[in-house]
């Protein structure tokens, strides 16, 4: 479950935007594949999405842009499926140690339709 608005975000946290949700996996051992899949309810769509690679030893968002430049872009995908209201994050023989993971901005507000 995720926080879909700032106002929600506020009730939660409780200090000042911007605010940012986002789900993240470390393999514990050799996989081929891994993937991450958020599917969004229908209408919603955040714009400020990335991804994010970081050494488990570190703290999340700190020396993120190292990690993923060492990936090549076969290796790490992000795709944007915005009409199936869809992120997701593949990646290709991930290297153990190595924690993986998405975040996107919450918008001010957001109401279903």
């Amino acid at each position: 479950m995720y926080s879909l608005d700032e106002k929600k975000a506020h009730e939660l946290v409780g200090h000042s935007p911007p605010y940012y949700e986002g789900t993240a996996i470390s393999p514990t051992h050799p996989v081929r594949r891994l993937t991450i899949v958020v599917r969004f309810p229908s209408g919603y769509w955040p714009e400020d999405v990335s991804s994010h690679t970081w050494p488990l030893v570190l703290v999340p968002g700190v020396g993120d842009d190292a990690m993923e430049v060492t990936l090549s872009p076969r290796q790490l995908r992000l795709e944007r499926d915005r009409k199936r209201s869809t992120l997701r994050l593949r990646v290709r023989h991930p290297p153990l140690g190595l924690q993986f993971g998405l975040s996107w901005r919450l918008p001010e507000r957001w109401h279903s339709s």
